[in-house]
């Protein structure tokens, strides 16, 4: 059989738009409206930009600050984003959500108890993550509201909103 050169442009033209259904698109996924914590460096902030990967709008967002998560993005070329407002976006490496309470792969339980540190202890955002600038002074006793242990293995209760401390830096000394 001849294949004529009209046959190979009709053929070539067919799996190019075929190929065409195949191929990756950012998607997008809208969820109810929840809030998010900024997990960066104390005393500096994460960059706001007008859309997702798009262009810096100037402002920034402090560690430790609470938003309203209104919709996410995700995109395999540069990951998931976070809208907090009109033409507001921020990369959601950055922000920790509230709502799940899960970090790594541990989950945050309910846990009221009272330890006493055994050293200055420091505080972190997030267990295992970024340090915040308080440190607790040895010998000092704190309600616990939180438990969890992270994927390192690590167990760090939670003293306080964005206040989490690791459980080797201090002893048990009554559950409530």
């Amino acid at each position: 059989m001849k294949t004529t050169k009209l046959t190979k442009l009709i053929i070539m033209g067919v799996l190019s738009l075929g190929m065409l259904g195949f191929t990756t698109v950012p998607t997008n996924s809208v969820q109810a409206a929840t809030q998010g914590y900024v997990n960066y460096i104390p005393g500096e902030g994460i960059p706001v930009f007008t859309a997702p990967n798009g262009g810096p709008t100037g402002e920034t967002l402090l560690t430790g600050t609470e938003w309203t998560i209104q919709d996410t993005s995700y995109d395999p070329k540069v990951g998931t984003w976070f809208k907090i407002g009109d033409s507001q976006w921020v990369n959601a490496d950055f922000m920790v959500n509230k709502s799940t309470l899960v970090y790594d792969n541990g989950v945050a339980l309910e846990y009221t108890a009272v330890v006493r540190t055994t050293a200055a202890t420091q505080v972190y955002m997030i267990p295992g993550g970024y340090p915040t600038t308080e440190i607790l002074p040895t010998n000092t006793d704190w309600q616990t509201i939180q438990v969890t242990t992270i994927h390192d293995g690590t167990t760090w209760y939670n003293v306080g909103v964005n206040q989490w401390i690791p459980a080797a830096s201090t002893n048990l000394i009554g559950v409530n």
